[in-house]
């Protein structure tokens, strides 16, 4: 699963320069590859791995290749957000090289493959990644030699100068001022998560910072400081510079703080795995914050932020190991100008992936993927609706399921006005309600029904226009007497 394009836009150059700290670049070779998945180096979780190649144009080391992706399974209790330490959520992986002047360190390999249930798509995953960075590597030697370039390095401080300087400008358009927010999350049990947001601008810069945010608890939905920054200037570039090319530059201009020891900065060894369950709230309490100040700009709460996801992992029909994550979205929070999208995420660019691939690599059958009615938050524009999804175990054996979820008692928030969006809900067929971030079993014939969250509205619901409404009324979207209750028509 390739990662979303914050982190693999934020977060990579912060990883590969801890690459660099620890193999000066004297020490690179063609054919290298350097990994790691340790979470306060890279994107925060171990799940994703962290791969980075050496770019070489007439022997002179010009620039680096990586790439991000999220492996079936690291060992440890798979993907979870019920652990206590870090430790116990898989294997981790120090910056180490992968290869050597294109050979392979076997060592490394068979100590990461023995300590994962799936091997095979374990090591099918990270060659991909290999390869992926070697097409780079040799693409941009191609490029520098068409271009009769010697290196990357002039262009690359016009492009960050560039984008520096975009972002700078959009800032300085903003009244200088703080501007504050607050929203609670689900958390974990009785730790419900309280993110707190200040964003100072202060002419061509702005702070973002955290200081009252919950503190860290010993589950797995702390979210360290990469991921905390790369989720904090991600929504800022869509809202501000939505248009210049994205690169480091563009967030020179952006500090982002959170106490350490807080949910959003924890200490060592804090489980983290579930950490986009907390990360993935920051898009939304900026935009709280902002509203008042830049209403054209921001748009309501995700009901896919955070995001819901189920991983089930068992033996399939022909007695085979094998991992699957179900992809899906809630709705988007309306906009100035327009509804949410239904079912798209955001913050995170995640897709959903063919069912057809998915029932065809698992023993899963997807027998209901629909949108909710009256899901998306009511307003003069509507939220995204969230959707329904049915799936059916059909192993010979139970499976394991791992939930990672949240909005169930806390809905994606409208703005200015706008109507909060439907609440997650995740049931069994046999009328059990599993905790929404659990470990569990789950046995064949059952059905597992997880309805996603809807986005927040915005603007008043009075101001919705006729037309539109009763379009949504045609369509399904709004039922009548969600519309009779919500904008006191039908």
């Amino acid at each position: 699963m390739p990662a979303a394009s914050p982190a693999s836009s934020c977060i990579l150059p912060r990883t590969t320069k801890h690459f660099l700290a620890k193999f000066p670049a004297g020490t690179w070779r063609p054919g290298d590859c350097v990994i790691t998945n340790d979470p306060w180096l890279a994107t925060g979780h171990l799940p994703d791995i962290t791969a980075v190649t050496p770019i070489f144009h007439r022997d002179r080391l010009v620039g680096f290749a990586g790439c991000i992706a999220h492996s079936p399974d690291v060992g440890g209790a798979l993907w979870s957000a019920d652990c206590r330490e870090v430790f116990e959520e898989g294997i981790r992986i120090p910056p180490t090289r992968l290869l050597r002047e294109g050979v392979r360190n076997e060592e490394l390999v068979e100590l990461f493959l023995s300590n994962v249930r799936v091997p095979n798509q374990v090591m099918g995953d990270l060659e991909a990644q290999l390869t992926s960075n070697q097409v780079c590597a040799s693409r941009v030697a191609e490029f520098l030699e068409d271009a009769g370039l010697a290196d990357l390095q002039g262009l690359g401080r016009a492009l960050h100068a560039r984008a520096d300087r975009a972002m700078r400008l959009a800032i300085g358009a903003v009244p200088d001022g703080t501007y504050r927010s607050s929203i609670e999350a689900d958390g974990f049990d009785e730790a419900i998560t309280r993110i707190q947001c200040a964003v100072t601008v202060s002419g061509e810069r702005m702070v973002i910072d955290f200081a009252g945010t919950s503190p860290q608890i010993d589950r797995g939905i702390n979210c360290v400081l990469n991921y905390t920054h790369a989720y904090s200037v991600y929504p800022v570039k869509c809202a501000l510079d939505p248009f210049t090319p994205r690169n480091e530059g563009s967030y020179r201009a952006i500090e982002v703080l959170a106490p350490e020891g807080s949910i959003l900065n924890p200490r060592f060894p804090a489980p983290c795995s579930a950490r986009q369950l907390t990360g993935h709230l920051l898009a939304g309490a900026i935009y709280k914050a902002l509203a008042d100040v830049l209403p054209d700009k921001v748009i309501a709460e995700c009901g896919g932020a955070p995001t819901m996801r189920a991983l089930f992992s068992g033996l399939d029909r022909n007695g085979d190991r094998f991992s699957q994550i179900l992809f899906a979205s809630g709705g988007m929070g309306a906009c100035p100008h327009r509804d949410g999208l239904p079912t798209t995420a955001f913050p995170t660019n995640a897709g959903a992936g063919s069912i057809e691939a998915f029932e065809s690599v698992a023993p899963l059958v997807v027998w209901r993927k629909q949108l909710r009615p009256d899901s998306g938050g009511a307003g003069r524009y509507r939220g995204g609706l969230g959707q329904e999804a049915v799936i059916e175990v059909r192993a010979p054996e139970p499976l394991r399921l791992s939930l990672l979820s949240d909005r169930r008692d806390h809905p994606a928030s409208g703005v200015l006005g706008g109507a909060s969006g439907g609440a997650a809900e995740i049931s069994m067929s046999d009328g059990t309600r599993p905790h929404p971030k659990s470990r569990t079993m789950i046995a064949p014939g059952t059905r597992l029904v997880m309805r996603y969250a809807g986005g927040g509205g915005y603007g008043p619901p009075s101001q919705r226009d006729a037309a539109a409404l009763a379009a949504d009324l045609r369509d399904g979207y709004v039922t009548e007497g969600a519309a009779q209750r919500h904008y006191g028509r039908g």
